[in-house]
């Protein structure tokens, strides 16, 4: 798949196994890495003397700018003050949608399926302006992965 993808396309693939540090990423290059991989890859290059892999993070409300198209599902981001003076959930997100912090995780705040109840409950000492995205549920889903490339 490697050699083709190289024929056909301006994209280069490179794998990793993560037993040594990475000598062929560089400025500009996207990278899929699980979080420990990179901790361990940023160890390395900093032992050897070489500048550490910075990423870059996405707004906290990113997925909102997607077309529900594409997510399958409305996603929406809302502050905690916003989600306490709640009466109802947004419609188009559903009775018991998925919520978590929007870009990031918080080990008191998992994401989770919640009604409008246990939500403003679950958010009763986050901090007014905290960010919270909330997410309709796809029946069929057991997992979602997503991959940022810029």
């Amino acid at each position: 798949m490697i050699d083709q993808l190289s024929q056909d396309s301006h994209w280069q693939l490179h794998w990793q196994d993560g037993l040594s540090p990475t000598s062929s990423i560089k400025a500009g290059d996207a990278l899929w890495v699980d979080p420990g991989l990179l901790i361990a890859q940023n160890a390395w290059l900093k032992s050897l003397g070489h500048p550490q892999i910075k990423m870059l993070s996405p707004p906290a409300n990113w997925l909102t700018f997607l077309d529900r198209n594409l997510l399958g599902r409305t996603v929406l981001v809302a502050k905690v003050e916003d989600i306490r003076s709640w009466s109802e959930l947004p419609r188009e997100v559903g009775a018991e949608p998925w919520s978590q912090v929007a870009g990031g995780r918080v080990p008191t705040f998992s994401a989770a399926r919640r009604n409008l109840i246990q939500l403003q409950k679950d958010l009763k000492q986050a901090p007014q302006d905290s960010l919270i995205q909330i997410s309709g549920h796809l029946e069929a889903i057991d997992q979602e992965w997503r991959v940022v490339i810029l």
